[in-house]
């Protein structure tokens, strides 16, 4: 088993990859988030800085 760490500076590639914007919309959509407060947030990660990362488990198996 081995861990990567994928780091974002741009929140440009984050979005690409992790969907931020499309999913703040979709919460907004759902009545979960307002779409003034999605905007809102999207423009705040926008205007930065920024930094995201998260941790991701590889495991392999074999037989």
């Amino acid at each position: 088993m081995s861990t990567i760490a994928p780091v974002f500076r741009s929140f440009a590639e984050a979005d690409l990859v992790l969907g931020l914007s499309r999913n703040a919309l979709r919460a907004a959509s759902a009545g979960l988030l307002s779409v003034e407060d999605a905007r809102t947030w999207i423009t705040a990660l926008e205007e930065g800085p920024f930094l995201a990362a998260f941790v991701i488990f590889v495991v392999v198996l074999g037989r």
